[in-house]
């Protein structure tokens, strides 16, 4: 960079953020499919449902909305409508026991069910969104949902509101504070991630 460049803020690029963390769950998902124990596969298989839900809420609470201001209503609907299939399958993967002889498939199918859904967003909608941005409101875009991921729960719940509105802000509130209890009672742990996100505070 040059002297006297103006640095008034990082640019960002929300599709570039949004696509970490479905590599991350890509890179998570052959990591637990290589794991060759249960101990081992219990952080990686905590870790997905995590990255999953935070991601989806996240997703509702700032794209989506987004998608809506640049008249891009029917991808918008769509999207949410899979995300609420999504957030199902990972609650089942939550909750089922992994001791049980079908987790391995139930927690395959919550992640390939993401995965198509990612999938569509990278080749076809958010490529459509970005071209309809200039580069500050790429930055802030991408800023709003880094900012929003560490604002949702960390656990799926898909009976919640999933309107992308204030009743979902609110019932986020509320259960990332009911997850953080949950998690540290049960002890369950996590491994780090292959990719990391922008600076969020840019």
């Amino acid at each position: 960079m040059s002297v006297g460049t103006p640095t008034t803020f990082a640019q960002l690029d929300v599709a570039k953020e949004v696509k970490i963390d479905h590599d991350n769950v890509r890179d998570l998902l052959e990591r637990y499919q290589t794991a060759s124990n249960l101990e081992e596969k219990k952080p990686i298989a905590s870790t997905l449902v995590r990255e999953m839900a935070i991601h989806s809420d996240a997703e509702e609470v700032s794209v989506y909305n987004l998608f809506l201001t640049k008249n891009m209503v029917t991808e918008a609907e769509k999207d949410k409508e899979e995300h609420a299939q999504v957030k199902k399958m990972v609650y089942r993967a939550d909750t089922t026991s992994m001791e049980s002889a079908d987790y391995d498939q139930v927690l395959f199918n919550a992640v390939q069910a993401f995965l198509v859904h990612a999938k569509e967003e990278e080749d076809v909608q958010l490529p459509k969104l970005v071209s309809m941005l200039t580069q500050e409101e790429n930055t802030k875009a991408a800023q709003d949902f880094l900012k929003t991921r560490t604002m949702v729960p960390s656990r799926p719940h898909p009976w919640a509101p999933q309107t992308g509105g204030v009743a979902q802000k609110l019932a986020g509130a509320q259960g990332k504070l009911h997850d953080k209890v949950v998690e540290t009672v049960t002890g369950r742990e996590f491994v780090g991630l292959k990719l990391e996100h922008g600076n969020v505070e840019a």
